[in-house]
């Protein structure tokens, strides 16, 4: 009994010394008017950028897998062809222009024909519908055809091989050669868009 009456002694003497609110407050609580962390604005910036920068990076990439050709001079290392018309260098309003004086450049035998050859896929879209109205409008009664199909190219004297760069791959490029020298004709005029 005595050892119960001295567990009892030391358990009031415990609760005697326990504190109520164990912690005391320096000053009153509050919340910051801008929030710390996560700065969502910052995270979205920083995400387009590094977004943009891998886009790029894997469009460079896919690009060059797909040998596509950007450039004039990818073209005339190909084809060795010189480049007669660069549309790309010019405004879209002078093409007009370029294209009347390349058309009073060639000279027509017997009824023969223009005929315009576009090498990759530009049928209609607004560039090739834009240049097709140019070579129509300026023709001056001289007969345009334009075409994809080279057989139709083969009896005839004046051809034109209109390219789109970006839109051509080396293996389309290198496969126009082969089948221009089968059919043994030359281009007249190489015209870049």
């Amino acid at each position: 009994t005595l050892d119960n009456l001295e567990d009892g002694y030391r358990n009031l003497l415990l609760e005697k010394a326990k504190i109520k609110d164990p912690w005391e407050l320096i000053s009153k609580p509050g919340l910051l008017l801008n929030p710390v962390s996560p700065n969502k604005k910052l995270r979205i910036f920083i995400g387009a950028i590094f977004g943009f920068f891998i886009g790029c990076i894997l469009k460079f990439i896919l690009d060059r897998r797909e040998n596509y050709i950007y450039s004039s001079l990818g073209v005339t290392n190909i084809l060795n062809i010189p480049i007669d018309i660069n549309l790309k260098l010019l405004k879209i309003d002078d093409w007009g222009e370029t294209i009347s004086l390349l058309i009073n450049n060639i000279k027509i035998k017997n009824n023969d024909s223009i005929f315009i050859y576009n090498l990759g896929s530009l049928h209609k879209t607004d560039i090739y519908l834009k240049i097709k109205d140019s070579f129509d409008k300026k023709s001056n009664n001289k007969k345009i055809v334009f075409t994809s199909n080279l057989l139709e190219v083969k009896n005839f004297e004046n051809f034109i091989l209109l390219i789109k760069l970006g839109n051509i791959k080396n293996y389309d490029l290198y496969e126009f050669k082969n089948k221009l020298s089968l059919i043994n004709k030359q281009v007249k005029f190489l015209i870049l868009i």
